[in-house]
């Protein structure tokens, strides 16, 4: 595909973050204490996970970002083995975290291009919360763009929402007042009753590839692309992200290259 010319717009970023670490190491023998296997710590990296990874793609092509999210740190760890590059152990460290205060935001008038929502269900977005930001964006005309793991979305309506097909067979309540967008793996991704296929890499890491998905969809709609031409290069942008360890910030030039 052509690359699309994108242009920066203002965007508001609500959702849940994280840290995620990768603790990368040698795997040589079995413990004597129980048949798991012993690593060898040789690397460690972290960046911004979740909601926060959305924000660097986002960033990354282009755009201007105001990000609101929870002050209590979540950190996701998982301990890589170099030579197979298999993930052997996630280790979540959650808690409560503090919750969206809607009234705190908007306490002047804003303009945004858009509103995006990356929602973890980790607590900082509550359904009350995410309904008032809608209606906040509607009677501003500004378009919203959510990605949410609530299987309750009841409320929520004239918004695009990306969803996986496992996230989408799993929604209780939901208005068919939206664009659905249902991204499919491999498959690409279907909006109505059209799939849009994507091409097909060798995959080493699908963590946040969902995220680059959402930024890169967001980017190209705000751009002027239709809705079909923004989930191609959505597409495109996550087969790259699969490529990569770890939460990865796409470019323009990756999809060049």
């Amino acid at each position: 595909m052509d690359t699309p010319q994108l242009i920066s717009s203002k965007i508001l970023l609500v959702g849940d973050s994280c840290v995620d670490e990768y603790l990368i190491g040698h795997v040589s023998r079995l413990s004597p204490e129980a048949p798991v296997p012993i690593v060898d710590i040789m690397e460690t990296r972290s960046s911004g996970g979740m909601a926060a990874n959305v924000l660097s793609n986002l960033v990354s092509l282009g755009n201007e970002v105001d990000f609101l999210t929870n002050r209590h740190t979540l950190k996701k760890t998982r301990v890589i083995d170099s030579k197979s590059n298999q993930q052997l152990l996630r280790i979540d460290r959650e808690g409560e975290i503090d919750s969206f205060d809607i009234a705190s935001v908007f306490t002047a008038p804003i303009k945004y291009d858009a509103f995006v929502v990356s929602d973890y269900d980790k607590g900082f977005i509550n359904l009350d919360s995410l309904i008032k930001l809608i209606e906040i964006g509607h009677k501003q005309n500004i378009p919203i763009f959510i990605d949410s793991k609530k299987i309750n979305l009841f409320g929520i309506k004239d918004c695009f929402i990306k969803i996986n097909q496992k996230e989408y067979d799993s929604l209780t309540m939901f208005s068919p007042d939206n664009e659905f967008i249902i991204t499919l793996g491999d498959k690409g991704a279907q909006w109505k009753d059209r799939v849009i296929p994507t091409k097909k890499r060798s995959v080493f890491d699908v963590c946040g590839a969902g995220d680059t998905f959402l930024a890169a969809f967001v980017s190209a709609y705000l751009s002027g692309h239709d809705i079909v031409g923004s989930i191609e290069f959505a597409n495109e942008c996550a087969s790259v992200a699969v490529t990569k360890l770890g939460c990865y910030a796409i470019t323009l030039e990756d999809i060049e290259n």
